[in-house]
């Protein structure tokens, strides 16, 4: 028995906020979730490698 099943997607659009004049794009919130990413993934790796937190810190800013 076929059933018709239809899904349609449509684009959420290149502007993820906007206040005022302000303007927050998607590949900029997806670049800065990346960056988070990494630099956690990457203080935890220093964690267990026994590295000092504040020259890694140093090193990353």
């Amino acid at each position: 028995m076929p059933s018709e099943f239809t899904l349609t997607l449509s684009s959420p659009g290149p502007i993820a906020i906007s206040i005022g004049s302000v303007v927050i794009r998607w590949y900029g919130v997806f670049i800065g979730i990346g960056f988070l990413a990494a630099y956690f993934l990457a203080e935890k790796l220093a964690v267990k490698n026994k590295l000092s937190i504040e020259h890694f810190n140093n090193l990353i800013f």
